[in-house]
C-alpha cells in the first residue's frame, strides 16, 4: 500500500509525471463504482443519471491546432475516462469505462453527411491500426447534431434523439482518412471534420491553446486556453500490486442494487440541486426586488427633486411676473398723474365767490338739507309732484276749506247719539265736520223733515 500512495503523490507533482492504474482507481472511486468484469477486469461505472452518454453529456467540443477536436468535460473526473481507455455499454450496469495507457483528445469515431456530424465512443478491443471503415458499434453509441452546432458549448442541447439514429446513419458515412489518424508519442489523434469544412456551417471557429496542469480536475476552458491534466501511465497492470480499495463482483443482482442506489442518490442530488436552484432563484428574486425598490425610491426622490426645482422655477417666474406687473402699474399711475398735472396747469383757475347758497358746509350737521320755512296759504293747494302721494278722486273734487280752530270750551260735553251704519252716509263719515253741537242737531232734524242729502255750509271755511 505504501507504493500505491507514493505513486499517487508522485502523480500530482510536476507536469508529464508518470502514474499507474492505481491513480485511476483512487481518483475515480468517490465518483462511481469499481466492478470486477469477467471480460475486461476492473471497470468503472460512474454515478450519473440514466440519460448519461459519453462525449455528449456535460461537455463540448473545442478546436486545438495541434490535437484538432478535443472533448472538454465539465465533470471533475473527466480528465481520465474521456482521454484514456474506452467506453462500452453493459446490459445491466449501463455505460462502463475500461482504463487505458494512451492519451487522446477523444476516443471517438466520426460520421458526416445529411447536414449532421456524428461521433461514437470506440469500444474496448477495437484496433485503431486497421482504420475505422469496419467500425460498426451499436446504434445507441452514436450522437448526432446539426453541423452548425458542432462547436457550441451546449452541444448536448442540440443532439438529436437516438430514435433517429438509424435514419441518420443511413445518410452519413465514416470519416476515415488514414493519413489523418496517427499516433504521436503515444497520443492517439483521430481527426474528425476538417476545420475549414466545419466553418462553412458554423462560421469562424476559435482555436484554444493547450495548457498542461499538474493536478487532476476537469478540462477547464478559460478564454482561449484549456487546462488539461495529462500524466503518462505506467504500463504495468499487475492485479497483485494495483487494485481498487472497494470492488464489487459482477452480477445482475448487484447491478440492480447499484442502479437502485444510484437512482436514490440521483434523486437526493437532484433534490439538493433543485433546492439550491430554488434558493438561488429566491435570492435572485429578492435582490431584484430590492434593486427595483431602490430604483423606485431613487426615481421618486429624483422626481420630487425635479418637481421642487420646477416649482421653484415656477415660483421665481411668478414672482418676477408679479414684480414686473407692479412696476408697470406704478409707472402707469405715475404717467397718468403727470398727464393730469400737465393738463391741470393749462386750465384756468376756478374761483369761488362767497355765497351762502353755494357755500359748502364744513360739517355733517350743516350738510343736512334745510327745510323751507315759507308760509303756505291755506287756500293754496300744493302742486302734485312725483314724490307726493296722489289724492283720491273724491277728495280732489271736494273744495279745500280752512279748518276752524277749536278750543276746549267749544267742544261739546254731551255724549254723541249712537247711530247705526245704515244712518251714517259714507261720504259724511270721510268728511267729518267740526260744527257746534247745536248746528249738528239742527241738521239731523232737517234730514228727518225731508231735506235728506242737503249739504249745509260749514262754518269757519270761506
Amino acid at each position: 500500500m505504501g507504493s500505491i500512495w507514493a505513486t499517487k503523490i508522485n502523480a500530482q507533482v510536476g507536469v508529464n509525471a508518470q502514474v499507474s492504474y492505481q491513480t485511476f482507481y483512487d481518483e475515480l472511486s468517490p465518483h462511481g463504482t469499481w466492478i470486477d468484469n469477467p471480460e475486461h477486469g476492473y471497470v468503472w461505472a460512474p454515478n450519473v443519471g440514466a440519460d448519461f452518454q459519453p462525449y455528449s453529456t456535460n461537455g463540448n467540443w473545442v478546436w486545438n491546432d495541434q490535437y484538432e477536436w478535443m472533448w472538454a468535460s465539465n465533470y471533475s473526473w473527466g480528465w481520465a475516462p474521456f482521454h484514456y481507455g474506452r467506453w462500452f455499454m453493459d446490459p445491466f450496469y449501463g455505460w462502463m469505462w475500461v482504463p487505458g495507457y494512451e492519451w487522446s483528445p477523444a476516443w471517438v469515431a466520426w460520421r458526416d453527411g445529411g447536414d449532421y456530424y456524428g461521433w461514437a465512443p470506440i469500444r474496448p478491443g477495437f484496433s485503431i491500426n486497421i482504420g475505422f471503415s469496419n467500425y460498426n458499434p451499436p446504434i445507441n453509441y452514436w450522437s448526432f447534431a446539426p453541423r452548425r452546432y458542432i462547436s457550441s458549448p451546449r452541444i448536448y442541447d442540440y443532439c438529436l434523439p437516438r430514435s433517429r439514429n438509424t435514419t441518420i446513419i443511413n445518410n452519413t458515412t465514416i470519416i476515415n482518412i488514414n493519413n489523418r489518424t496517427r499516433v504521436n508519442n503515444n497520443y492517439f489523434i483521430n481527426n474528425g471534420p476538417r476545420r475549414n469544412d466545419a466553418e462553412r456551417y458554423t462560421g469562424r471557429i476559435r482555436s484554444v491553446r493547450f495548457n498542461e496542469v499538474n493536478r487532476p480536475g476537469r478540462n477547464e476552458v478559460r478564454g482561449n486556453r484549456i487546462n488539461v491534466y495529462r500524466p503518462s501511465i505506467e504500463r504495468n497492470n499487475d492485479r497483485n500490486r494495483f487494485a481498487p480499495r472497494n470492488v464489487q463482483g459482477y452480477s445482475r443482482e448487484n447491478a440492480n442494487n447499484r442502479n437502485t442506489n444510484r437512482n436514490n442518490n440521483n434523486d437526493r442530488v437532484n433534490n439538493r440541486n433543485n433546492d439550491n436552484r430554488n434558493n438561488r432563484t429566491i435570492e435572485r428574486d429578492n435582490r431584484r426586488n430590492d434593486r427595483n425598490a431602490t430604483d423606485r425610491f431613487n426615481n421618486r426622490n429624483n422626481n420630487a427633486g425635479n418637481n421642487n426645482n420646477v416649482d421653484r422655477r415656477n415660483n421665481s417666474n411668478t414672482n418676477n411676473e408679479n414684480v414686473d406687473r407692479n412696476r408697470r402699474t406704478r409707472e402707469n399711475a405715475t404717467n397718468r398723474s403727470n398727464e393730469n398735472r400737465a393738463a391741470g396747469n393749462n386750465l384756468p383757475t376756478r374761483r369761488y365767490e362767497p355765497n351762502n347758497n353755494n357755500r359748502q358746509p364744513n360739517n355733517a350737521e350743516q350738510r343736512q338739507p334745510q327745510r323751507r320755512q315759507e308760509a303756505r296759504p291755506n287756500n293754496v293747494t300744493r302742486e302734485r309732484t312725483t314724490f307726493e302721494r296722489p289724492q283720491t278722486e273724491r277728495r280732489a273734487q271736494a273744495p279745500a276749506q280752512p279748518r276752524q280752530q277749536r278750543t276746549m270750551e267749544q267742544r261739546p260735553s254731551e255724549p254723541r247719539q249712537q247711530r247705526t251704519m245704515e244712518q251714517r252716509p259714507s261720504q259724511q263719515m270721510r268728511q267729518r265736520t267740526e260744527q257746534p253741537r247745536q248746528q249738528q242737531m239742527q241738521n239731523r232734524g232737517n234730514r228727518g223733515g225731508g231735506n235728506e242729502g242737503r249739504r249745509t255750509e260749514r262754518p269757519g271755511r270761506g
